[in-house]
């Protein structure tokens, strides 16, 4: 509610900040602090305040800094479009940035703003990233407590629209990424043995990703995330909608993957969810739970590469049958170094006489794959082999 308030304030309120100078009545000048937001809420201030234009072609981005260093809140008037040419460093713990739906135009070869301290939270934020070679969001340390709420991305180009490392108990929710030429949201630790952890993505859209190759969500090295209620439709086909993977030092565990939505057309390449094949090193990913979802596409629905060594959950998912090439619902690839291992999968509601297969190959273990199927599919536990 007070955030609220003050969104009405900033919209309403003819701002100012700094000092200004009046005739005295009895000759000279007076000087004395404008009188703005800032006068009746300490350390809210908005970037009109420091000479921000917010038309999309002036060069808005010393007025963004002085006010990055002057407030606590930041806040945007609304309706307006910052034009940023350089790097906005967020150092201040626990700063807001609020735009109220305004935009930012990122124009240049940098990142846009880049976070060193912990709980920074940005809010109501539409950012056109056509211009930018960089990432909008990264950050330059390790961070946690931040929180991102309708934040719009478009038509960020082959670097990580959002690109952040060694972060942990951070809220990322109604994030919506369109149009990306490489991955729209990566996370990634970096510091030995220590994943990302405590990570919640909820009701995100990653969708319309234009690269051929690359995921459109990119998590490697993370203990404790929670992907909920988020969609990844007509991504481009070659690419996945979601890899999960560990680095040379991080495993992956205790993720969950809940309500969400995965769509493409007839006829795509690629993947839906795809666990593990690490860049690098030979730590594994277990612990995985895939639950509730609806995969309504042609790719490959889930992969499960290498080192994903054992504890995969797929649990009454819905599979929809769409036309393309010949693939596996459901794959545990074949291939060195050692076999995985895939237990207690669960529910697998086939809609419409899925056409794939689910093939498991080189696992091992008594009970190495347990399926408990729906629509008139067998029951049975298969050591190797196909189904």
């Amino acid at each position: 509610m007070a955030l609220q308030r003050r969104k009405i304030l900033a919209q309403a309120l003819n701002l100012g900040f700094g000092t200004d100078t009046i005739p005295a009545d009895t000759g000279g000048l007076l000087v004395g602090d404008k009188i703005g937001l800032h006068t009746f809420l300490p350390g809210v201030v908005v970037l009109e305040s420091f000479g921000a234009v917010g038309d999309g072609q002036t060069d808005d981005t010393q007025a963004f800094a002085d006010a990055i260093a002057a407030g606590d809140l930041v806040m945007g008037a609304g309706g307006k479009t910052y034009k940023i040419t350089s790097q906005l460093d967020l150092s201040l713990e626990g700063q807001i940035i609020d735009l109220n739906g305004s935009a930012v135009k990122p124009v240049g070869i940098f990142d846009c703003f880049n976070i060193m301290a912990d709980g920074v939270q940005i809010f109501d934020m539409d950012a056109d990233a056509s211009g930018i070679s960089g990432s909008v969001i990264t950050n330059g340390t390790a961070v946690q407590q931040l929180l991102f709420e309708n934040v719009q991305i478009r038509n960020a180009g082959v670097f990580d629209a959002i690109k952040l490392k060694d972060v942990s108990t951070s809220w990322f929710r109604n994030v919506d990424i369109t149009g990306h030429a490489g991955t729209a949201f990566h996370l990634y630790s970096t510091i030995s043995g220590i994943p990302i952890n405590g990570v919640y993505i909820e009701d995100c859209n990653f969708s319309e990703g234009l690269s051929p190759t690359a995921a459109s969500v990119l998590i490697e090295g993370a203990s404790g995330v929670f992907i909920e209620g988020c969609t990844f439709r007509n991504n481009n086909s070659g690419g996945t909608d979601l890899w999960l993977r560990s680095t040379g030092t991080a495993s992956v565990d205790g993720i969950a993957i809940t309500r969400s939505y995965f769509k493409a057309p007839i006829n795509q390449l690629g993947n839906a969810i795809y666990i593990g094949d690490p860049a690098s090193g030979s730590v594994p990913q277990d612990d995985i739970f895939i639950e509730n979802n609806v995969l309504e596409t042609s790719k490959q629905n889930i992969r499960l590469g290498l080192y994903t060594t054992g504890d995969v959950a797929v649990i009454g998912n819905t599979f929809l049958f769409v036309n393309g090439s010949p693939t596996d619902v459901i794959a545990l690839a074949s291939g060195v170094p050692y076999p995985r291992v895939a237990q207690s999968f669960g529910t697998f509601n086939v809609i419409q006489q899925n056409y794939g297969t689910i093939s498991i190959s080189n696992t091992t273990g008594t009970s190495a794959a347990t399926w408990s199927e729906g629509n008139g599919l067998p029951t049975a536990t298969p050591a190797n082999g196909s189904m």
